[in-house]
């Protein structure tokens, strides 16, 4: 089974295998202890966890990372990272311990201190980048700056991933009042539904005869118009099946077309908004109209051909 969620609590606790999808592509799969253990993409690492992943620009060398001019050691070398890529650190609050300011240990401002009762953390700058890292049990919390020790076994290097934290990657909020712009759509599919109901149930009663003269019918002409051997049935069903063909027609050309069109369309920018406002056009155009519209050019055939 396959099931679809934005919500990593929710994903982490039911999946036995996690997809996390980013930018309309799939940035890594595994069990919840691999992803959390082991993210391969800077936005798997800050997704999942709470708090996500500290992500932050390094410049590394070798099984060494410079930080704001503070070496951080690697659980190995990193000889082959890519010449002009952005190089990042990852590191979650889990492994990350405040400690007392020492020479030889990142330097960090305090900001705030978040109690979650089984644990403490610490929310924390290094210089413009913000920062998260666990307060050990016990710890006196200094007032305004701490030094922060790694565990070089859970320090992740990236190159090139991030696309910028504070504007790119997913908030891990959810606005449900977003809901609120698909709601026209429903209420057209609502209303479009009710009309053959309506006119069913129109039918059911009375039979219209011009000049609006009603005759009460019943079920009777429900009962003649489904029998075929009857005038009205036989037309019915010759109806029936040049709309079914007619539909069959319309689907196969537009099922690819849409395919087509989808994939074709731009992801960004105004040509995104420019796209959908070209092919929502012909939902102006009143259902009622269609046929008054079909008439007409149907007429002018008639007319064209007499003409030739």
């Amino acid at each position: 089974m396959i099931y679809v969620t934005h919500d990593q609590t929710e994903a982490l606790t039911f999946a036995d295998t996690v997809v996390v999808m980013h930018d309309g592509r799939v940035v890594q799969s595994g069990t919840p202890a691999e992803l959390f253990d082991k993210p391969a993409h800077t936005f798997v690492g800050y997704f999942i966890g709470s708090p996500g992943m500290n992500i932050v620009p390094a410049e590394v060398r070798g099984r060494e990372a410079r930080i704001d001019g503070h070496v951080i050691t690697l659980n190995r070398s990193y000889d082959g990272l890519p010449s002009g890529a952005k190089i990042e650190i990852g590191v979650r609050p889990e492994f990350v311990d405040i400690a007392p300011p020492t020479p030889g240990l990142l330097s960090a401002n305090i900001d705030r201190i978040d109690d979650l009762g089984r644990v403490r953390f610490a929310r924390v700058r290094i210089g413009d980048a913000k920062f998260a890292a666990r307060v050990p049990p016990g710890f006196s919390i200094p007032e305004k700056s701490a030094g922060l020790k790694f565990d070089p076994s859970h320090v992740h290097v990236y190159a090139g991933q991030s696309p910028g934290r504070g504007d790119r990657l997913m908030d891990k909020t959810i606005n449900q009042k977003a809901w609120f712009l698909v709601l026209p759509v429903f209420l057209v599919v609502a209303f479009s539904a009710i009309l053959p109901l309506m006119t069913v149930v129109n039918y059911s009663m009375q039979d219209t005869f011009g000049n609006n003269q009603f005759f009460w019918n019943g079920v009777g002409w429900f009962k003649e118009l489904l029998d075929p051997t009857t005038d009205l049935g036989e037309r019915f069903f010759a109806s029936l099946w040049r709309n079914l063909f007619f539909s069959a027609v319309i689907l196969a050309i537009e099922v690819p077309l849409g395919i087509v069109v989808a994939l074709s369309m731009p992801r960004d920018g105004w040509r995104v908004a420019a796209c959908l406002v070209i092919l929502a056009l012909p939902l102006l155009i009143p259902w009622n109209v269609v046929g008054t519209i079909c008439r007409f050019s149907g007429g002018l055939t008639s007319v064209c051909s007499a003409m030739s």
